[in-house]
């Protein structure tokens, strides 16, 4: 016998999305010796967790979760880790929109580009607005 939970929404997140720059400072204070996992929790809040020897796919809980970064591959912990925030902030802001949509859970490693950001937190705005 098996079975698979699913989350469902039935309210407003306590925060509307995670900030670019609760981004930039997250992937600044990262630990570049360890992998590690970008997350929004059901609150909208974005949070990078070390794995410590977990499988990245062991995170469970979280509605959104961007592709691991692998250890000493310069993501986190430094200035030139900043690279890639305009592509991250991108992914983690089309994944939440999916979870405010369909509620369920998003895995993201690539963006789809067919919103602008501008355009992203419009519509997270709009759907965060039918609950209560």
């Amino acid at each position: 016998m098996s079975f698979y939970v699913q989350a469902h929404r039935l309210e407003k997140p306590k925060q509307a999305y995670p900030t670019k720059e609760e981004l930039a400072t997250l992937i600044l204070n990262g630990n570049d010796s360890e992998h590690n996992s970008l997350v929004i929790d059901f609150d909208g809040k974005a949070h990078l967790i070390p794995l410590k020897g977990r499988m990245p796919n062991s995170l469970t809980g979280y509605a959104v979760r961007f592709e691991t970064f692998g250890a000493e591959n310069g993501y986190v912990g430094t200035e030139k880790s900043l690279n890639h925030l305009d592509h991250t902030y991108q992914c983690l802001l089309e994944g939440w929109l999916d979870h405010l949509v369909y509620g369920s859970t998003s895995y993201r490693d690539y963006s789809e580009n067919e919103f602008t950001v501008e355009e992203l937190l419009k519509q997270i705005e709009n759907e965060i607005n039918k609950y209560n």
